[in-house]
């Protein structure tokens, strides 16, 4: 029992430090709207977690079930994003990071439209003109993409 708290103690430590070492890299330079995206990121997982703590539902009915592990997988998804923005950017040797900047600022606005969503949904007051905004976004659902089946038509086959 003893070596399983010392390894789990020292797998934290490791974690924690490389959490601290992303955070500094990210924020000395020009990579500080990933600070800001980080943040925005956190809160929105939080406010999601709190909005399902308490049973609040969608305007299409749906309960915000994605606060658990998917969400995070969401968040780990545009997290490599993200990096392969970076790696682009070192790649072409870009100074200005130009595609990290890009996607990072792309995320920001997500992130911030889905918690201004959760806070709203929590029950803290919102601008009326962003409230009725939020209400028509979330009010409207994708529509599933219809592949067809069978032969493709005779547009699409090779002529012979």
């Amino acid at each position: 029992m003893r070596d399983f708290f010392l390894h789990t103690y020292d797998l934290l430590i490791r974690g924690g430090a490389a959490v601290i070492g992303f955070l500094h890299g990210m924020s000395t330079g020009e990579h500080r709207c990933g600070v800001l995206l980080l943040c925005l990121m956190a809160a929105d997982y939080l406010t999601s977690l709190i909005a399902a703590a308490i049973g609040k539902r969608r305007k299409n009915g749906k309960t915000i079930g994605l606060a658990g592990f998917q969400r995070l997988l969401h968040k780990a998804v545009m997290l490599l994003v993200l990096l392969l923005a970076a790696v682009l950017d070192w790649f072409i040797h870009d100074q200005n990071a130009m595609f990290f900047t890009a996607v990072c600022w792309m995320y920001i606005g997500s992130e911030a439209l889905s918690l201004l969503e959760n806070l709203r949904l929590c029950g803290v007051p919102v601008p009326a003109r962003l409230r009725r905004r939020l209400e028509a976004f979330s009010g409207v659902e994708e529509a599933p993409v219809q592949v067809p089946s069978g032969p493709p038509p005779e547009s699409l086959t090779p002529a012979r």
